[in-house]
């Protein structure tokens, strides 16, 4: 869409596998932004490590739960059934998320543990799983568009808990899923980078709600792999989650919030001040 350029951004995209790769580079200094989720800021706090979130990338939980379509037909309810006897189901199953601090794997320990849902946690990057999955190798996966698609299309999977749709349970997801985070060092040396930034971010989310279509033509453009089928399912599910807001001083208190209910060791001992979680100008 030129959006960057139209700004004033000269923009190198470098892929990561997950997003705790992507806030090890930012820390490191290898990179100025990530796209990781607000968890990834929350965490990196609690240790002290001064990256905030710069701006909203995806309002909403974006993960999609597939279930290799072998094991969902042994379970013993459906993909239609109500969302706690599906929680319940996964108990036992092996489940691939991106890593240990995902936003997506928070939110499904935190919906299974409200169903009395044990699945075994593997760790992978999204397009690792794909494959693992139609080999057998794993029960399902949580993971964001396009990887989810691929194997719904395809046949090898079938979505048992969708995510953009509001499928998880409402005090178990997280207020965002992406947000655009960056070093407060690097904020305070680049104010005008960030506020281009911004307005290529508000510029994009206004896109999104007047012109759909010219979002879509973008999307296939960059992900020149995908089917018309699995882009208009992609689009179907996800473009009105990137139709964002700002993101609030009540959505930092909600995601602190929801780290804290996800995390089972001692990560966050330390009280985190809500407003030092968000860029300020």
């Amino acid at each position: 869409m030129g959006l960057f350029e139209k700004h004033g951004l000269d923009v190198k995209i470098v892929p990561m596998d997950n997003a705790s790769v992507a806030s090890m580079g930012l820390l490191s200094g290898s990179v100025d932004f990530t796209a990781a989720g607000p968890s990834d800021v929350v965490i990196a706090q609690a240790k002290e490590q001064p990256v905030v979130v710069v701006a909203n990338l995806y309002h909403g939980f974006s993960g999609v739960l597939v279930v290799r379509k072998t094991v969902a037909e042994k379970l013993r309810t459906s993909a239609s059934a109500p969302v706690a006897e599906r929680l319940k189901a996964l108990d036992g199953l092996t489940i691939a998320a991106p890593s240990a601090t995902a936003t997506s794997l928070l939110t499904l320990q935190s919906s299974a543990q409200t169903a009395g849902s044990k699945p075994k946690y593997v760790y992978m990057s999204q397009p690792a799983m794909v494959t693992a999955l139609k080999a057998g190798a794993i029960d399902g996966f949580i993971a964001s568009s396009p990887f989810y698609a691929s194997s719904v299309i395809e046949g090898s999977g079938v979505v048992w808990l969708n995510g953009p749709k509001g499928d998880f349970p409402a005090e178990s997801m997280p207020p965002s899923t992406v947000t655009l985070n960056a070093k407060s060092q690097f904020i305070r040396e680049h104010p005008d980078v960030i506020k281009r930034v911004n307005a290529a971010f508000e510029e994009f989310s206004s896109t999104v709600a007047q012109n759909p279509k010219q979002v879509r033509a973008a999307a296939a453009r960059v992900f020149r792999d995908l089917d018309a089928k699995t882009l208009d399912l992609i689009c179907e599910t996800e473009l009105a989650s990137l139709n964002t807001r700002p993101f609030s001083l009540d959505d930092a208190r909600r995601e602190i919030a929801f780290v804290k209910s996800g995390m089972a060791n001692n990560q966050m001992r330390r009280a985190l001040n809500p407003q030092q979680l968000l860029y300020r100008e």
